[in-house]
């Protein structure tokens, strides 16, 4: 099976290549307006590196975050794009849950991991993962946590384990968590990130292979429509 993968979820977005399960090919984006190749030409770029033609990739996939919404929709539409002529099967698959697989496979020592973003209007973003050897579990559904809540939740994650915490927004987000007051025990790893597309794609050609039913092709957004958060 031949998959292609993209991210956009965060400002380092990446394009992949794999061929049952060997990475072919992988280029790194940066967000579009430090960008000097365009998204499309960067794409067909990876793909005469790896000498393939579209009709012999098997399956697309794309980042569904969560993380920047515009990216994420670029992505998902770029993808049914690119599987419209052959009519190939598209999925997409959560962006943070690659992140926190490309954790879970540096890192042998990782009970929990905890992918954040900032969610913006006073919040952030989490979700949580159970590193169950060979695999990664999800605790619950991605939720959003109002700040004054953050220190209560990570303290009580880092009672049930070892946790690792990964962000691509390290730099925004790091003053906030070093406020926690567990944030010294040794209960405690942390780290910048990006998701990558190699792991959307692994992620995506697992759950085609084992038949798991394909997610809507939308991004995913935490946030209540506007107009019915004041109703």
């Amino acid at each position: 099976m031949i998959t292609f993968a993209l991210d956009l979820s965060s400002e380092v977005g990446s394009i992949a290549m794999l061929e049952d399960g060997q990475l072919l090919g992988q280029e790194e984006l940066l967000r579009a307006q430090n960008r000097t190749t365009p998204l499309m030409e960067a794409i067909d770029g990876l793909r005469r590196s790896v000498g393939l033609e579209w009709e012999g990739v098997d399956l697309f996939a794309a980042g569904s975050g969560p993380g920047r919404y515009a990216g994420l929709r670029v992505a998902v539409t770029t993808v049914q794009h690119l599987a419209l002529p052959d009519q190939r099967p598209v999925r997409v698959v959560p962006s943070g849950a690659a992140l926190a697989v490309s954790v879970a496979a540096q890192s042998r020592e990782v009970e929990r991991i905890l992918v954040i973003g900032d969610a913006r209007r006073d919040r952030i973003w989490c979700g949580e993962f159970l590193v169950m050897d060979p695999v990664l579990e999800q605790v619950g559904d991605w939720r959003l946590i109002e700040l004054a809540d953050v220190p209560a939740t990570f303290a009580q994650s880092a009672d049930q384990g070892r946790t690792h915490i990964i962000s691509s927004e390290w730099e925004r987000l790091q003053p906030l968590l070093e406020s926690i007051a567990a944030w010294e025990s040794d209960q405690w790893e942390h780290s910048a990130g990006w998701p990558s597309a190699e792991w959307i794609a692994r992620l995506a050609e697992h759950e085609e292979q084992v038949g798991l039913p394909r997610a809507p092709l939308s991004p995913i957004y935490l946030h209540p429509p506007v107009a019915k958060a004041n109703q």
